[in-house]
């Protein structure tokens, strides 16, 4: 039940789509814990996560670097193809490029390093 979650993100988002968030959040989510087993406040982390991430997108902001992206990603190399397929749908539906940072932060939410 992500309601609370909806609830705050609905005052948090400027240009967001509220409705698109709401179909596509849960099934990235759905998608991800086939492969993972996420923790219920794992799995919010990263929903609330990916709904700002798609906000800053949309406004151009850009994303923090990670020092270690590379390294994550070389070392974390299955994991990445798998969240980059999932995470496609977010970024056709919502028009967006998701970078490389963004996939190694997400990486390190679901390994928790």
């Amino acid at each position: 039940n992500y309601k609370q979650v909806y609830d705050y993100l609905e005052t948090q988002l400027k240009v967001t789509s509220l409705p698109k968030l709401k179909l596509m959040l849960p099934e990235f989510i759905d998608t991800i814990k086939l492969t993972y087993a996420l923790d219920t406040d794992q799995a919010l982390g990263i929903f609330v996560h990916i709904a700002c991430l798609i906000e800053r997108t949309i406004l151009g902001e850009p994303s923090k670097k990670q020092p270690d992206a590379s390294k994550i990603i070389y070392t974390y190399e299955n994991d990445y193809r798998i969240i980059s397929k999932a995470i496609k749908r977010i970024e056709k539906t919502f028009k967006i490029i998701i970078d490389d940072n963004e996939l190694a932060t997400l990486i390190k939410m679901i390994r928790q390093i």
